[in-house]
């Protein structure tokens, strides 16, 4: 396995992905979805997704982590774990994408509402954040 940093780009779409939730475009993000997902649940999952992002303009985003990891059979995953502030809150937002399929397109898609912003907690590390536990692809 081959790992390596995401690029500006790879951010972008990530950054790109929460603000089409934010917007509440979930039948674009679905176009985005690997092909064989079953896109009656996730549409039902992205609705649930979509009502934990605020519809307002962020304080500000960073970028807690945007990694790629290659195996030997060609296929790549991208990781990308942002971090919104809001006036009362923070989203912690992930996407993978992978081009398993053929070609890229999103596996995974995670907000989550946070009390405190991760920049601010000591001791967090990485792949914690990685490994969180909820995923928009359970019971997909």
């Amino acid at each position: 396995m081959v790992y390596r940093q995401n690029g500006p780009d790879e951010i972008r779409n990530g950054e790109s992905y929460f603000e089409e939730l934010r917007q509440r475009q979930v039948d674009q993000i679905l176009q985005s979805f690997d092909p064989s997902y079953d896109k009656d649940q996730l549409r039902t999952q992205l609705w649930r997704a979509v009502a934990l992002v605020p519809q307002q303009e962020p304080l500000g985003v960073e970028t807690l982590g945007a990694s790629t990891e290659c195996k030997g059979t060609g296929v790549c995953t991208k990781l990308i774990v942002l971090e919104y502030k809001y006036p009362d809150c923070w989203i912690l937002f992930r996407v993978i994408v992978s081009n398993q399929s053929g070609q890229n397109a999103i596996t995974d898609l995670t907000p989550s509402l946070v009390a405190v912003g991760f920049k601010a907690v000591v001791g967090l590390h990485f792949d914690e954040i990685e490994n969180h536990p909820f995923t928009m692809k359970e019971g997909v």
